[in-house]
């Protein structure tokens, strides 16, 4: 299960760059990217259902669809929350900072899955406290690229944000592993299948409201119904695909290892977030 989290999390750094140059140097949106997403990851979701001959619900036992619902509601709005941190703050800030998930999963796991705490749970903890603690005393970025939707704040008030937004990503990323580890006596395809239905549902009715806004606004002709650039919808593409791999992969580690042990692992996605903060949005970091 160490090799699919490392795997994971290799894609998942690859998202958070895509996302991060979608948002602030392709004028994307989150609508935006929702769609793209799920128009690239619910046929996936179907493809991979019937790959493994698995029905659509059927498998669901009565029981298990509240731990689906928390997982995919959870799923659906933390993708956002992600996104609105990387509009806001570096990817290595963010990424040192949803690390605090270890210290929530452990937690959560003694208490809901009777799981037992290790050694390497109390060194994670550690580990989640001192990464929260370094950002804290680190000042904004003075480089830092940003989200059109934030550009109007100032720099403290935009690392704000993205410090509040990737806090609130690791409580979720918590609780959805949580989830997921309940879920393990269910095919890991069923799970990924209904929490693409439910993104697709949500990102639906969001776009419609926002085409009825433009329409009623008679706003510009382009700037709806998407507002990103080529190079954008390509990222946001690429981020959909990466996302189908990495997500069935941290599914799979979750239902089989200790989801605090996963997190752990999922440190190494550090080190590849910051070579890319650094080579590609040439961050600086100050402070610590």
């Amino acid at each position: 299960m160490a090799l699919f989290t490392n795997l994971a999390m290799f894609l998942y750094a690859f998202m958070d760059c895509a996302l991060k140059d979608g948002y602030t140097n392709q004028k994307g949106t989150l609508v935006d990217f929702g769609v793209v997403r799920s128009f690239v990851m619910l046929p996936f979701a179907f493809f991979l259902l019937k790959y493994h001959g698995k029905p659509y619900f059927a498998d669901i036992q009565p029981w298990q669809w509240k731990f689906l619902i928390i997982r995919n509601v959870i799923g659906c709005f933390a993708i956002y929350i992600c996104s609105i941190s990387l509009m806001t703050i570096s990817i290595t800030e963010f990424n040192i900072l949803i690390n605090l998930s270890p210290f929530f999963t452990v937690v959560l796991c003694y208490f809901w899955l009777g799981e037992s705490m290790t050694a390497c749970d109390i060194v994670a903890m550690c580990f989640c406290f001192g990464g929260v603690v370094l950002v804290a005393l680190a000042d904004p970025a003075p480089d830092q690229p940003t989200g059109a939707m934030f550009s109007g704040l100032s720099e403290n008030g935009r690392q704000t944000v993205g410090i509040c937004a990737a806090l609130s990503m690791s409580v979720a990323f918590s609780v959805w592993m949580v989830m997921v580890r309940k879920l393990k006596d269910l095919h890991y395809s069923v799970i990924f299948f209904t929490g693409m239905v439910f993104d697709a549902c949500f990102i639906s009715v969001c776009f419609t409201v926002k085409l009825l806004y433009c329409w009623l606004s008679a706003a510009e002709p382009e700037t709806w119904p998407f507002q990103f650039t080529t190079t954008g919808f390509l990222e946001f593409v690429a981020s959909g695909t990466v996302n189908c791999a990495a997500q069935n992969l941290t599914i799979l580690a979750g239902m089989y290892s200790n989801p605090a042990v996963v997190q752990l692992v999922a440190y190494g996605k550090i080190l590849y977030v910051y070579l890319a903060d650094k080579i590609i949005f040439k961050t600086s970091f100050t402070g610590l």
